[in-house]
């Protein structure tokens, strides 16, 4: 992320950034998720969703290209995160933050939560 926050600063003659990175075997509790987040603050759509369609609300004269194989990691990644009460709060704070209004079926189905089974019926 500190490479990537260097090579987006503006300065006078840059006309671009090209950022190569070849994901590999990710710790299992590393967080794309979190990583995408921070450069799409501003998008109502979850990670998953910006993945999906391109990443279509990147800030503007960026893009962000994924190969079919490290998308599928990355979804996978972002799908089977480790849902612990820590990292649950943690995502709680970060809605809070980017929404007005808190929808717990927003929470549950934007960070891939399951609810308990009292809570579904």
């Amino acid at each position: 992320m500190q490479q990537l926050g260097r090579g987006l600063r503006l300065c006078e003659g840059k006309e671009a950034l090209t950022v190569l990175d070849f994901v590999g075997q990710a710790h299992q509790r590393y967080s794309f998720e979190d990583r995408f987040k921070a450069l799409l603050s501003r998008s109502r759509k979850t990670i998953e969703q910006e993945i999906k369609t391109g990443f279509a609300n990147v800030p503007r004269g960026c893009s962000i290209q994924l190969e079919k194989q490290a998308q599928d990691y990355i979804l996978e990644n972002i799908r089977n995160a480790i849902n612990t009460k820590r990292n649950l709060i943690s995502k709680l704070y970060d809605l809070i933050e980017t929404k007005q209004e808190l929808k717990v079926r927003e929470f549950f189905e934007g960070y891939h939560v399951t609810p308990f089974p009292s809570l579904n019926g």
